[in-house]
């Protein structure tokens, strides 16, 4: 099914994930709102990688290792990257990170 998404959808999707990736890691509710704010731009926009793989990374940091699971056999699905990092330097990145 395609879909042709709203310009004004496509920008508060971006603004929700540059929240979440801008934020400081190291205040108090930082994976929360990281989460919710991930969360709200994949809803607007599900068809960016990027913002899943953040989520994966969410999830592994708060031990929900099903939901992480779900995230990477989507982007194992999808197999290429939105930008110049393959799937699966993405995914060692996660797992140096993690």
């Amino acid at each position: 099914m395609e879909q042709v998404l709203d310009a004004k959808e496509l920008i508060e999707a971006m603004d929700m994930y540059w929240e979440a990736v801008s934020s400081d890691a190291s205040k108090e509710g930082y994976l929360e709102r990281a989460e919710e704010r991930l969360l709200r731009c994949i809803e607007k926009n599900p068809y960016v990688g990027e913002p899943h793989v953040l989520l994966i990374k969410v999830y592994l940091g708060k031990k929900r290792f099903a939901e992480a699971e779900r995230g990477l056999l989507l982007l194992l699905q999808w197999g290429s990257p939105w930008d110049m990092m393959s799937w699966e330097g993405r995914l060692l990145a996660l797992e140096f990170f993690s």
